[in-house]
């Protein structure tokens, strides 16, 4: 899984904080958890990884759903491999217009 955005630079760049102020504005509810925002994907997966990017003002995280009961019911990693695959995603022919 990968997973962007956001997140407070040191108090030192403030150019990149106001810069950070300015865009959260526009994207996040509350300013709260900009310290490290990837604290709650990092309970639920494994060898997470986190690397700031944008002079430290964003960050780009990634890291592996752990095997286990639910991923084999949500066709994850685990049933791919028992060879259960999810269902393709069909779309409805195409309407001829009148």
């Amino acid at each position: 899984m990968v997973a962007a955005g956001l997140k407070w630079a040191p108090a030192w760049a403030w150019p990149t904080n106001l810069f950070v102020w300015a865009a959260a504005l526009y994207s996040v509810t509350a300013m709260d958890g900009l310290q490290s925002p990837w604290d709650r994907l990092a309970q639920r997966l494994a060898d997470i990884e986190v690397r700031p990017v944008l002079f430290d003002g964003a960050y780009v995280a990634r890291g592996v759903v752990p095997d286990g009961p639910q991923a084999a019911q949500t066709g994850g990693p685990a049933a791919r491999r028992r060879g259960r695959r999810m269902a393709p995603v069909r779309s409805a022919p195409p309407k001829n217009p009148p």
